[in-house]
């Protein structure tokens, strides 16, 4: 096969095949052997590239260069808030704030049951951290929530409505 195909190459014309302009890629013959004057007519390029193809210059590089420096900002943000959305954000425990003998406590145990709850005991610095002077005080992702809450409101700062 290799010799008949040098045979060919020998006896064919002096121009390869990939030079002669009046074919394309595919052996079919051009419509005008002439170039378009506009080389990218047909082109999707956004403007930015084909300005920088049209014309190329040290200016329309630099835009270029602002122009896809851009888009990957976007690209990365639209990345970052699609990974945001499928990741599940995890149950933030409720800070509770009781006292002893409190009867609106008592109330507002009956209200947390089966929820994320983390007791804060009497003496703690969060206490003053985040000015409890009323009990019950719950807080809900760093939300004070001062006096007794239904399960209902409750569930619904959990949910951020």
């Amino acid at each position: 096969m290799l010799p008949l195909i040098l045979l060919a190459a020998l006896a064919g014309e002096s121009r390869g095949f990939f030079e002669r302009r009046d074919l394309d890629f595919w052996n079919t013959r051009r419509r005008t052997a002439e170039v378009p004057a506009d080389l990218w007519a047909d082109s999707a390029a956004p403007p930015p590239v084909r300005k920088l193809l049209e014309t190329p210059s040290a200016e329309n590089a630099k835009a270029y260069l602002a122009w896809q420096e851009e888009r990957l900002r976007r690209l990365r943000a639209a990345m970052a808030a699609v990974d945001s959305a499928r990741a599940p954000k995890p149950a933030a425990p409720v800070l509770y704030f009781a006292r002893e003998g409190c009867r609106w406590c008592a109330l507002q145990e009956e209200e947390l049951q089966g929820l994320p709850v983390v007791r804060v005991p009497a003496g703690s610095p969060l206490w003053g951290e985040y000015g409890v002077t009323v009990t019950p005080t719950l807080v809900v992702d760093g939300k004070v929530l001062r006096g007794l809450r239904s399960r209902a409101a409750l569930l619904k700062e959990l949910r951020h409505d």
